[in-house]
């Protein structure tokens, strides 16, 4: 089936950039960027990076969806499209909950027999039996992109998700875009800053990914140069071929590079947010090819202690251009989500609309 076409996207109520929300002992604030990179000839280039903001999703107050996706190859820029759609589709449709086959447990009904959902039910749906909703989503997601109408064999896109439902957190991601979390633990003489990495790179020189890749036939290099020696990041070839070359281990699509181990299969993480959660920094590489992430820690804090998240995305984004400028004629897309917290114990967080 067709995806919703970018223009659409735009126009959904749930794909929006900037979000102020009150929860219950919860405050925050969500805000958005994308910026299309620059190819060879100094031209911008076609954005093949996409963003997903779900407020309130199914009409539940406390649940929310956030995703990045950064789309490679030729058509890189459909699938990641056609990912944002997806997800927007599957996880607004509450019949996809429904389905599942713990509904009878999960799902109670008022006297007019109508199904109740809320929160709990919800987070209880969605990491029942180690996240198989999410699971079988991707892939229903990778099989139908296989059968879409463009090529998808050298095509395909990365993809974090974060699901917010009332105090928990689950973290779905397949390839090298990235989550980290910011907290703040307080002590009588001091406050103290941290990262907390949510996702793992999937990366091909991993030695759990190279051993899958190798086992299903494929090998890990760096490209050579005209003297035969290697440089460049790792990436995934065929056994006695120069191709396909992907720089990342996992992927949604690259359908060539999935015959020799390369998985749409995500890793899938829980967390509870406690007092100590800052903020959220979501991002497709352009941002953490030049920014670990001490530094995007660093550049956000001083937006999130004014409650100004559209202030930080624009400083990320600004900031991950400058180093890609100084360093390359070629500049990646670079797409950031930042999502701020508040507890009571703290100021609150102004609104920006």
């Amino acid at each position: 089936r067709k995806s919703l076409s970018r223009k659409e996207l735009k126009k959904s109520n749930s794909f929006r950039g900037s979000k102020a929300h009150s929860e219950k002992r919860i405050k925050f604030q969500s805000n958005a960027m994308s910026q299309a990179g620059r190819n060879e000839d100094m031209k911008t280039k076609e954005n093949q990076d996409s963003y997903i903001i779900m407020d309130k999703v199914l009409d539940l107050q406390n649940y929310h969806i956030y995703g990045v996706m950064d789309g490679h190859g030729v058509n890189g820029h459909l699938v990641s499209q056609f990912l944002a759609g997806k997800i927007h589709e599957f996880f607004s449709n509450q019949s996809n909950y429904k389905s599942h086959k713990r509904r009878r447990s999960l799902n109670s009904t008022d006297n007019n027999n109508q199904t109740i959902f809320n929160e709990d039910k919800v987070y209880d749906i969605l990491q029942h039996n180690n996240f198989d909703i999410i699971h079988k989503f991707i892939k229903d997601t990778n099989t139908e992109l296989e059968n879409s109408k463009f090529d998808v064999h050298f095509s395909g896109s990365t993809c974090v998700l974060i699901f917010k439902i009332g105090k928990n957190l689950i973290i779905s991601n397949t390839g090298d875009s990235r989550a980290i979390l910011i907290k703040q633990n307080s002590s009588l003489t001091k406050q103290n800053w941290e990262v907390e990495p949510l996702t793992i790179d999937h990366k091909p020189e991993i030695k759990t990914e190279r051993d899958r890749i190798e086992k299903e036939g494929g090998r890990v290099e760096q490209c050579k140069d005209e003297n035969g020696i290697s440089a460049g990041v790792f990436r995934v070839w065929e056994q006695n071929e120069e191709y396909p070359g992907i720089a990342m281990s996992r992927s949604i699509g690259d359908f060539v590079a999935k015959k020799i181990g390369v998985t749409y299969k995500p890793d899938i993480t829980v967390r509870t947010i406690d007092p100590t959660y800052r903020y959220i920094v979501l991002a497709s590489d352009g941002i953490w090819d030049f920014l670990s992430n001490e530094k995007v820690m660093e550049i956000v804090k001083p937006y999130y202690e004014s409650g100004d998240s559209k202030g930080a995305v624009k400083e990320l984004v600004a900031k991950a251009r400058e180093l890609w400028e100084e360093e390359n004629d070629i500049i990646d897309d670079i797409t950031v989500i930042v999502i701020f917290f508040c507890n009571n114990n703290n100021a609150l967080i102004k609104k920006h609309n």
